[in-house]
């Protein structure tokens, strides 16, 4: 409720035309990343806002990992929420996330992100279109020594 709400909030994240409404005790208490981000010598600590729109993240994956950090799962709902943005395919939405997971130091969502993605590959079959694109995502969204995903297709 506090993450769709935003009631009591003292946080805002921004992610290109998404603004979200936060809570530090529930981010910073068990997240490194955004404890730094909001306790460390940054503009962020005096501000209380965090712009993410620079960082080259999908939109759609922060919101997917914003929703996980308050519940612990995120849903393909978050691949939709925009309506400006192109439409994404449900194991694409997983790379990105896993993506998100890895820059912002989050395991949990990583080993989400990735059993949603290898469901979504052992229960889908491929087109021509589609698996090309993946595979490209994958590799250009995460280091050479993150095989997680890389290991699935």
């Amino acid at each position: 409720r506090l993450f769709a709400s935003g009631e009591y909030s003292d946080l805002t994240v921004i992610c290109e035309n998404q603004e979200y409404k936060l809570h530090k005790n529930i981010l910073c208490v068990q997240y490194d990343w955004f404890k730094k981000a909001c306790d460390g010598d940054f503009k962020e600590s005096e501000t209380n806002v965090i712009d993410l729109t620079k960082e080259d993240v999908d939109p759609r994956a922060v919101r997917a990992m914003l929703q996980y950090l308050y519940t612990r799962n995120y849903d393909t709902q978050c691949a939709t929420t925009d309506v400006t943005a192109e439409p994404i395919e449900p194991a694409m939405f997983h790379v990105l996330v896993f993506a998100v997971g890895e820059k912002y130091l989050l395991p949990g969502l990583k080993a989400l992100a990735k059993d949603k993605f290898e469901n979504i590959v052992s229960s889908t079959s491929w087109t021509e279109y589609d698996f090309p694109a993946v595979v490209t995502a994958i590799y250009d969204t995460t280091p050479a020594s993150v095989k997680d995903l890389r290991t699935i297709v």
